[in-house]
């Protein structure tokens, strides 16, 4: 069993037309529509590339947030 390109329903593996909306699938071209899995050691740099951009981030507000005010100079003591 196969799934039809077109209406998404189950259909055997040697039909070449789909019985429920008459498309031909056997000129359907998979490769082409569809999007092969990433390794995962590709999706595992993507993983440390995003924590290392949000804790760099996080950082760069926590001491942009955190630096002390400066007074001006008249109402120093």
């Amino acid at each position: 069993m196969k799934e039809c390109p077109f209406c998404l329903r189950p259909i055997d593996n040697e039909v070449v037309e789909c019985p429920h909306c008459k498309n031909q699938v056997d000129i359907f071209r998979t490769g082409f529509y569809t999007r092969p899995d990433l390794s995962k050691k590709k999706t595992a740099t993507i993983w440390i590339v995003a924590g290392l951009a949000v804790a760099l981030l996080a950082f760069g507000l926590s001491r942009a947030c955190n630096q002390p005010t400066r007074t001006p100079h008249s109402a120093r003591p």
